[in-house]
């Protein structure tokens, strides 16, 4: 269900929370609960105005929500500096009437959805409680204090509102020196991950957006990546070569070539199993989340490299004083 939101954006400056420091690194989205019974979103947008040194991005209530700062810059609202520093912060009001809570807390989940929609992120990556920040510091408040015992469900919340939305196809570009896989899911709950964009777009699975890149400059990604159809209706992806044979081997298994070429160093690919499902991330949120929504940790599949300054070529005249990826400097030779 849409629920409308007013703009109610606070005024520049540290007093009324707003630093205008720009949201850093992977994107997150933090719940919490207000502790305000019967507080409104209006309620805490006056609250906020009034000239607090505290900030989060937007009230949602039984009826609406309120945006309180841009969604790219920072808040201050999880208690720590890695929590502030790369996360969009969302009160849940709550009320003495529990059926007006209950209607808050599924609009909390529709905004958390439509945000992830909007800026391509992935529910079970990117939303998470305030608590969970406790571990980079002091903030180890319960919070959100009502949907913590229910946080499983809330989260399928999240994410069957999330699907409800059409999803774009849109798909961005791998930097130079890098392989792009795209990340979709069927029905059945088949992790697809392609870099073929034509693939994506007719292998009629929801698009959820990038799944990993993967080094081409790195020399030591020199790991096939495999990827096989499983009869079950899933695929699967290794670059263990034992464990491609003995999954290669079963009956009705379809091999489907290798897809990349991988290693052992830089950003690392987390596998986690449910049944014969696959799922296939480098972020350790959504890892932890997995887990904790009954997928089984299977450890690194792999990892995706590098990146690596080419050779340059220069005359012999010249000689190399410095290099980086993106600088060089060069002097006569003498």
């Amino acid at each position: 269900m849409a629920v409308p939101i007013a703009v109610r954006i606070l005024p520049l400056g540290r007093a009324y929370g707003r630093p205008g420091y720009k949201l850093v690194g992977e994107r997150t989205i933090t719940i919490h609960n207000t502790e305000n019974p019967d507080a409104t979103a209006e309620n805490h947008a006056d609250y906020l105005e009034s000239g607090r040194a505290i900030s989060w991005h937007f009230t949602v209530d039984a009826d609406s929500a309120v945006q309180h700062l841009p969604l790219d810059e920072q808040g201050w609202h999880a208690g720590t500096t890695p929590g502030n520093t790369t996360s969009i912060g969302i009160e849940i009001c709550e009320y003495t009437d529990p059926a007006l809570t209950a209607l808050a807390i599924q609009n909390g989940a529709w905004l958390a959805a439509k945000l992830c929609h909007d800026l391509g992120l992935f529910p079970g990556r990117a939303v998470v409680t305030h608590q969970s920040w406790m571990q980079y510091g002091t903030s180890g408040k319960y919070c959100p204090h009502l949907i913590i015992p229910q946080w499983g469900f809330f989260l399928a919340e999240v994410t069957a509102e999330y699907y409800g939305m059409e999803a774009p196809m849109d798909f961005p570009e791998a930097p130079t020196g890098w392989l792009r896989f795209y990340r979709l899911r069927g029905g059945n709950g088949n992790f697809f991950y392609t870099s073929s964009q034509d693939e994506a777009r007719k292998s009629g699975h929801e698009y959820e957006g990038v799944g990993f890149d993967v080094s081409l400059t790195d020399p030591t990604n020199t790991l096939p990546l495999h990827r096989l159809w499983l009869p079950e209706g899933f695929h699967f992806y290794t670059a263990s070569a034992e464990e491609y044979a003995i999954v290669k081997a079963r009956e009705g298994v379809r091999d489907e070539g290798i897809v990349a070429y991988v290693g052992t160093r830089g950003a690392s690919v987390k596998r986690l199993a449910q049944g014969d499902a696959h799922l296939y991330t480098v972020s350790n949120i959504e890892a932890q989340n997995a887990a904790a929504d009954h997928w089984l940790p299977e450890g690194v599949a792999f990892s995706c490299g590098i990146e690596v300054a080419p050779p340059v070529v220069v005359p012999d005249t010249w000689k190399i004083v410095e290099q980086s990826f993106s600088r060089i400097v060069l002097e006569v030779a003498k």
